[in-house]
């Protein structure tokens, strides 16, 4: 968003951003120190415990700055001070595979760590190396857990702070977001105003103001995602109990559970079915052919109940063998288990 000075003619001039180039501000020496000696301003959620944090094996990768959020969250935050923000989000991406194996004794050794070698945060922050693990507790949402180990996410959380993003990187982050993946994008811009230099720090993916409804429109996609393949599942369940041998021609079926709660139906031929094939039941109240259990339950619901049923039902979990007291869908799950 850009910057305007007002004035006293009620005019508007907007002033330009400068870069980080122009000011000689550099991404390590410069912008990451402001950020990590700051932290708890720009970000008051979080809990910056480590600077360039490299504690894998075979990889000499730094994460600029590594932090913590309320919920037991790890997150990495990548810093780019030239402009598009070049590949931030797979190098990003890839340090957080790496970090998902981190525990809370794990962050606890790498906060005391930061705290033995930055000597002015651990006074300002009144934190000294021998308490960090009291200090990480309290911090976190969780610090009632009286557990020794409180549980760390494997699912890491990803921030980008650059003064502009490529399209590639904004496709591949709203992308990642709409997979389940925490990942921000800021824009940070910096300022020279009368001889001073300001930073503008905003977040621009997800908007803030869209953030609510990105992660329900996501909580939503992946419910529906479940019932899809829920309903997959359930419509090889005939097939399946015909493969294991379980369901054999000329079987005879019966309603384990009625169509409706409390429905009562008094005529046992009704209750029966004989199954043909996989497309094929046999009604025993009309010695009708039907395609499916759940158009049979349908045409049961509509039979007795007197009005049109549910617009689907999932047949096998009203339906079971003779001789047996459960579901054709739950035998189906003990046999593919």
């Amino acid at each position: 968003m850009a910057l305007y000075q007002v004035g006293l003619d009620h005019q508007l001039t907007e002033i330009e951003a400068s870069s980080f180039k122009k000011l000689n501000i550099q991404e390590r020496k410069d912008l990451q120190v402001m950020l990590r000696n700051s932290s708890e301003k720009v970000f008051p959620d979080l809990l910056v415990f480590s600077e360039e944090f490299g504690d894998w094996q075979e990889s000499s990768r730094r994460i600029d700055l590594l932090a913590l959020d309320k919920a037991a969250n790890l997150v990495v935050i990548e810093l780019k001070v030239e402009e598009n923000g070049s590949h931030m989000e797979l190098q990003a991406i890839r340090y957080a595979a790496m970090i998902s194996i981190m525990n809370f004794s794990d962050v606890v050794n790498a906060y005391e760590q930061f705290l033995s070698k930055y000597a002015d945060i651990a006074e300002k922050r009144g934190h000294n190396p021998a308490n960090a693990r009291e200090y990480i507790r309290s911090f976190l949402i969780r610090n009632n857990d009286m557990s020794d180990e409180i549980e760390i996410s494997n699912v890491p959380k990803i921030m980008l702070l650059s003064p502009s993003f490529s399209k590639e990187i904004t496709t591949t982050v709203m992308w990642l977001i709409n997979q389940g993946l925490d990942i921000r994008c800021y824009e940070v811009k910096p300022y020279e105003i009368e001889t001073k230099t300001y930073l503008d720090i905003e977040q621009v993916i997800p908007l803030p103001t869209a953030e609510e409804f990105i992660v329900k429109l996501r909580e939503k996609n992946i419910k529906t995602d479940e019932i899809v393949t829920e309903n997959k599942r359930r419509a090889r369940t005939i097939p399946l109990l015909v493969e294991r041998g379980y369901l054999k021609e000329n079987d005879r079926l019966y309603l384990v559970k009625m169509p409706k709660n409390g429905m009562i139906i008094n005529d046992d031929s009704a209750k029966k079915a004989t199954f043909i094939d996989t497309k094929s039941f046999k009604w025993d109240y009309d010695g009708q052919i039907y395609s499916s259990l759940g158009q049979l339950c349908e045409v049961i619901y509509e039979k007795f109940v007197g009005e049109s049923g549910p617009v689907a039902y999932q047949g096998p979990n009203y339906w079971a063998k003779e001789g047996d007291n459960v579901s054709l869908w739950i035998k189906s799950n003990e046999l593919d288990s």
